[in-house]
């Protein structure tokens, strides 16, 4: 009987603490850095820490740019897998490299490098009420690794559980904030 009383509760407060959904801009949290939700952004096919997102909208008969501003880096998922939440058809997939770089796939494509993982992220509810949502890959946390001496402040994200050489790298928590939808055609 006592083991079904657990099992109930058990489900219950997992019940309560399903993962959120919906489109999500992120954050890195570090306060020891000023890192306070410095937004997390897609560039270039890899993700920065200082660095401007980078969008492209086709100039194409019936289709209003206007509506994709790409001023900001929109995902969707983060249980098991994320994406980019873009309007190109197709979407945009963000995976692991071997290395440990957080990427995303081209428009139209599904191309990554060799070894790369889609699966593992963790995107859960904070227990404390209206607190921003971390995310976890492989349960684990990220780091952000200077890109050289001549971009100051600017960072490359990296998943902690398959970074290897982490020397000058700085361990932060990916937090994720509600967004409402699509910001890019596509990244």
């Amino acid at each position: 009987m006592k083991s079904v009383i657990a099992v109930s509760s058990l489900i219950a407060v997992a019940s309560a603490l399903t993962a959120p959904t919906g489109p999500f801009t992120s954050g890195a949290w570090n306060p020891t850095t000023g890192w306070v939700g410095s937004a997390i952004q897609a560039n270039g096919g890899a993700f920065f820490i200082g660095k401007d997102p980078s969008s492209y909208c086709p100039e194409v008969e019936g289709l209003d740019c206007t509506l994709f501003p790409g001023s900001s880096t929109v995902f969707i998922g983060g249980n098991n897998t994320l994406s980019l939440d873009v309007a190109v058809p197709g979407g945009q997939q963000v995976f692991v490299t071997p290395e440990g770089a957080i990427g995303y796939t081209p428009a139209h494509s599904t191309f990554m490098p060799t070894g790369s993982v889609l699966d593992g992220w963790d995107r859960f509810q904070s227990q404390a009420g209206g607190a921003p949502v971390p995310m976890n890959f492989q349960s684990n946390s990220f780091l952000a690794c200077p890109v050289n001496a001549t971009e100051s402040g600017v960072y490359q994200v990296f998943a902690r559980s398959l970074k290897t050489d982490a020397t000058d790298c700085t361990l932060f928590q990916w937090r994720t904030y509600t967004a409402s939808g699509v910001n890019a055609w596509q990244y």
